[in-house]
Order: C-alpha cells, then sequence, then structure tokens
C-alpha cells in the first residue's frame, strides 16, 4: 500500500500534536548532508526520501530499501516540507 497524500492530510489538532514530534525525527545539521533537513534515525534527507513515493516508490518498497526508518519518519518528512 502507498502513500496517497490525500491520505497524509491529517486534522488540524492532530497535525499540531504530531509538529511536536519533528525534533524527534527531522534536524537540520550541518555537518550532515550538508546541512539539508534529514531524518535523524536514518541520516536520509527529506527531500530524498519524499522524492521517491513522488516517483512511484511504493510505502512498503520505500521502508524496506531505506532501513532504519518508519511511517511516522516518512510522515514527519510531509509535515517538515508543508511548513
Amino acid at each position: 500500500m502507498g502513500i496517497n497524500i490525500k491520505d497524509m492530510l491529517l486534522p488540524s489538532v492532530a497535525a499540531v500534536v504530531f509538529d511536536m514530534a519533528l525534533p524527534e525525527r527531522v534536524v537540520v545539521d550541518p555537518q550532515l548532508v550538508a546541512g539539508k533537513p534529514v531524518i535523524r534515525s536514518a541520516r536520509l534527507s527529506v527531500e530524498f526520501t519524499l522524492g521517491l513515493p513522488a516517483a512511484g516508490q511504493p510505502e512498503d518498497e520505500l521502508l524496506h530499501d531505506c532501513a532504519g526508518i518508519s511511517r511516522e519518519d516518512i510522515l514527519a518528512c510531509l509535515s517538515y516540507a508543508a511548513r
């Protein structure tokens, strides 16, 4: 089952709660990936992570191919990109 952007739209209250978890999942560090925002646990850039499903890679393949990331990490990338 792939990520559907429509499914990612969260109600405003849930979005506020979810945004509170962003610093735990998405970080910006000049020493990592040239200062691009990355998933803390995997050091994959937000841009790269979101580019894969945008190019048609199903979510289950993304989670399998990119060890160390979770669906919550992908949601955090979407939330970060929406800011």
